[in-house]
């Protein structure tokens, strides 16, 4: 049985003087493997490694070195309420704290949305299209900094500006960046797309916009995984007015930025890539020079190369 009834009500009244019945490391594995499973969470048992994990302060070999050894009570009650926890679709990156992103560790909080490998595809495009030594790249929109902190350490003599419009996200990308030691290469801006960029003098001088914008409609929003929809920033994904409104705002407020010959990088959703392109077209300033998929075979990301624009 998961967990035990007394446990349950420690759990519930944690000032009941109960005591949990000792489990091993081993058993505890067990457990947490069924209790998943049940809530439709899978891998269940690499789930309940990586929390125990956790509690333990030691990594998941550690554990089956040690798999018959007797967890103390209260990392006993700890496992069992972050297992609680992830049975609800809690996200396990929100739990941890962590995320790989272009295999580098990242600090994730519920101010930002998770990285995906598939943005990895746009970081790709970035530095196999760049000629510019000393690149000035924006990244917009930047959550955790997982782009810019990418790009950052890929392209040692570039300079970022890393905007968002939530405090809360900055401050997480700040100290990803710290950790990562780029803080040299990276400014963090609050505010709107590229409005924070219009006191500093760089219009007509940027190399690279990259974006990864909310592109999520609201006839997908019922689609979602739980993971994203209970508890991912609804801002973050969210694309209001059918989802392309804020291509289109990037792509007129990059024409006031980029040098001429300049890229604009974005990722796109599910089928939108002929849609983001049209967008492109309407504006008669640019040439698509690639469409990259992800791993799973899907149109991710668009770059285009701004042309002859004029300058006002």
């Amino acid at each position: 049985m998961f967990p035990s009834t007394s446990l349950r009500k420690i759990l519930l009244n944690p000032q009941q003087n109960l005591s949990p019945s000792p489990r091993t490391i081993g058993q505890l594995i067990c457990e947490g493997e069924a209790f998943l499973s049940q809530k439709g969470i899978h891998p269940g048992r690499m789930t309940a490694e990586l929390l125990l994990a956790l509690v333990l302060k030691c990594n998941r070999t550690t554990l089956y070195q040690q798999i018959n050894e007797e967890v103390a009570e209260d990392s006993l009650k700890e496992f069992y309420r972050l297992l609680e926890m992830r049975g609800t679709h809690y996200p396990l990156q929100y739990l941890t704290g962590h995320q790989e992103f272009w295999s580098l560790d990242l600090l994730v909080s519920p101010e930002v949305f998770i990285p995906r490998p598939d943005t990895e595809v746009l970081v790709e495009a970035v530095i196999q299209h760049n000629t510019a030594p000393n690149p000035i790249i924006v990244d917009l929109g930047t959550g955790c900094g997982n782009i810019a902190i990418a790009l950052a350490s890929e392209i040692p003599h570039c300079q970022i500006y890393a905007i968002d419009i939530s405090p809360h996200a900055l401050k997480v990308a700040r100290r990803n960046a710290q950790r990562h030691q780029v803080t040299d290469r990276i400014v963090f801006l609050e505010g709107d797309l590229l409005a924070p960029l219009e006191p500093l003098g760089l219009h007509h001088k940027i190399d690279w916009v990259v974006s990864n914008p909310p592109y999520i409609t609201e006839s997908q929003l019922y689609n979602l995984q739980p993971e994203v929809k209970r508890y991912e920033p609804l801002l973050s994904y969210r694309a209001p007015e059918g989802g392309l409104q804020i291509y289109e705002r990037i792509i007129r407020q990059s024409e006031g930025y980029l040098r001429e010959g300049g890229y604009l990088a974005v990722e796109v959703g599910a089928g939108q890539h002929q849609k983001i392109e049209a967008l492109f077209a309407q504006r008669n300033h640019w040439e698509v020079i690639d469409i990259r998929v992800d791993l799973g075979s899907i149109s991710r990301a668009v770059v285009a190369r701004l042309g002859p624009t004029s300058k006002g």
